[in-house]
């Protein structure tokens, strides 16, 4: 509630907010992260499920086109911004992804490379926007987009061509650990991260000065590893106390 804002005023902005309007801002209920644009994900996939095939090619080309030349030039149109978005791309190439490995072309070697590619651009990019060497708002696509397509190909094809070699449990070990606590990654790590950041970077915060104080020499490669091992030792702790335990403990509640 804002003061001074009568009831009339607040309800098309609180209808507007709960209908995840991307276009007008709102501080009533704003919409975190890109959730509007998954809803426009989700309503275009029931728009090619319904037209099949003859349409699909067709409305992912001028779609693809459209969120490339917003990425080049920029379109002022608030609607045209949204409906073309550069996180368009990285819907589109994730379906390129998703359509290579259901036509089973790939090749255990390509899933190495491209994760091994693919680290190594993403810690890249990580590095150069922590030194504000670049400006990840204008080029997410290239600086996160391309690292998480490749990982996203390398790791879905490690897992599949693992099926069928022993020695490569270890690997599919790993991708079931991540999967399991994926969530919960998801859930942390932004207040994970939010905090290292303080801790390290900000001086005048009176909470972190001892820590800022030693490790304000530290390379920025140290910290972004300290916060990856971080957030994943949480993450491991909170999915054994909380995740995998509570549906356990009702469970067993309800057996008696």
């Amino acid at each position: 509630y804002q003061e001074g804002m009568s009831l009339k005023q607040m309800l098309p902005k609180l209808i507007s907010a709960l209908l995840f309007d991307p276009v007008n801002k709102n501080f009533l209920l704003p919409t975190a992260w890109t959730l509007s644009y998954e809803i426009l994900f989700y309503a275009i996939c029931i728009i090619l499920f319904l037209k099949g095939k003859k349409a699909f090619y067709g409305i992912v080309s001028v779609w693809t086109i459209g969120s490339v030349i917003n990425l080049v030039i920029g379109f002022n149109n608030g609607v045209l911004g949204f409906a073309f978005s550069q996180y368009t791309l990285e819907f589109v190439a994730g379906a390129v992804v998703a359509e290579i490995v259901i036509a089973k072309k790939y090749t255990r070697e390509s899933g190495v490379i491209t994760t091994a590619v693919g680290i190594i651009l993403l810690t890249i990019s990580w590095i150069l926007s922590m030194e504000n060497l670049v400006d990840t708002q204008i080029y997410r696509v290239y600086c996160f987009g391309i690292p998480c397509v490749l990982l996203l190909y390398g790791i879905t094809v490690l897992e599949k061509t693992s099926e069928y070699d022993r020695r490569d449990s270890a690997v599919k070990k790993c991708l079931r650990y991540f999967s399991n606590i994926s969530y919960t990654l998801y859930l942390v790590h932004y207040v994970v991260a939010w905090l290292i950041f303080r801790a390290f970077f900000d001086a005048n915060n009176p909470l972190f000065i001892n820590v800022y104080k030693y490790a304000k020499e530290l390379p920025t490669s140290v910290v972004i590893l300290a916060n990856v091992g971080i957030v994943i030792f949480i993450s491991h702790i909170l999915y054994k106390t909380v995740e995998s335990a509570v549906p356990r403990l009702l469970s067993k509640k309800s057996k008696h």
